[in-house]
């Protein structure tokens, strides 16, 4: 049972074909405890100082924080992992080691651990195909981690599946290295997951913690949310005109063309409108955010801003439509 209110539930979006395991802090009932939420069920426990269960970390919801002394949660089951995502901060503005967010306990394989003393970047095992940190793609070289407490979204992506072995939270199982700072959700997938369903993740973190994906690193937050359609507003740009003496008409164009958006979100979760109006309310008036088109083949971006308010009514029992409008910054 979760241990601390929240204004989330828990909803459908992570895809279950292939997950290895999916653990919440929301779901567990101490510290030492990590209930696995995937079909695999392969729990994580911790008898011997465990980390401390601490609530409200992140929008209401709680986290598993370690101290850099704590043991971490550990499993005693087979299992494969090829796409990890997670939500959690390195308190600390460097590694002092090898201290893992996760990390197989036996073969070891490093799968998401610190790349030494001094280091802000995670161990590159060879097989990295991909890695982001809020959506922000890092070479394999260069895989930044969330540090000083700054709570991300960490996403991924190995070339294969890992076979591992009783898989260890909090703590590097070659070494010993434990993590300091929060962990608060860890979910992996035996497979690469589709641009699709790596949307759908990337909703679920942002309805449950608040928490947006980048356009580059430190730069404008992206609007986490795709719409049903979008109904286009008029396109305009500003424009001096003058007429001489002679009767000539001059005209000189002041910007380039803008244009405005009215994006329709139909039959979605309260949960969904919550955070959407979080977004806004962050936002409006005068912060620019960006706008992702994905009806094109090669999604478009667009840097934007709010015009208007947020636009809700009832449809049925809970869902809600929502709407707003925005322009071209």
């Amino acid at each position: 049972m979760p241990v601390v209110s929240t204004k989330w539930s828990r909803g459908h979006y992570m895809p279950e074909s292939g997950m290895s395991f999916w653990y919440d802090a929301l779901a567990a009932p101490s510290g030492g405890s990590a209930p696995d939420l995937s079909p695999f069920l392969m729990d994580l426990t911790q008898v011997t100082s465990p980390p401390t269960l601490t609530p409200d970390v992140q929008n209401g919801n709680p986290a598993w924080v370690f101290s850099g002394t704590n043991n971490g949660l550990i499993g005693t089951q087979d299992f494969g992992v090829q796409h990890i995502f997670a939500v959690a901060a390195l308190d600390r503005a460097s590694f002092v080691g090898s201290e893992a967010i996760v990390c197989d306990g036996s073969t070891p394989i490093s799968l998401l651990n610190g790349n030494g003393s001094g280091q802000t970047k995670f161990f590159n095992n060879g097989q990295v195909e991909r890695y982001r940190k809020n959506g922000v793609e890092f070479a394999a070289s260069n895989m930044q981690a969330p540090i000083n407490n700054q709570i991300s979204i960490i996403e991924i992506l190995f070339s294969g599946n890992q076979p591992s072995t009783n898989l260890n939270l909090g703590v590097n199982s070659d070494t010993g290295a434990k993590w300091k700072g929060p962990i608060l959700m860890v979910a992996g997938w035996d497979r690469e997951l589709s641009d699709v369903e790596v949307q759908f993740v990337y909703e679920e973190i942002a309805m449950q913690f608040w928490l947006w994906q980048q356009q580059t690193a430190g730069g404008l937050d992206i609007f986490p949310f795709d719409p049903d359609w979008s109904l286009p507003m008029n396109s305009d740009k500003r424009v001096l005109s003058s007429t001489s003496v002679g009767g000539t008409t001059k005209s000189r164009t002041k910007s380039s063309k803008k244009k405005g958006i009215q994006p329709q979100f139909l039959t979605r979760r309260p949960e969904e409108y919550d955070a959407a109006d979080a977004f806004w309310d962050q936002k409006y008036p005068g912060t620019h955010f960006i706008y992702r088109d994905r009806s094109f083949e090669t999604p478009r971006d667009y840097e934007m801003e709010f015009v208007s308010g947020i636009k809700k009514s009832a449809n049925g029992y809970q869902d809600i439509d929502y709407s707003f409008q925005a322009g071209e910054a």
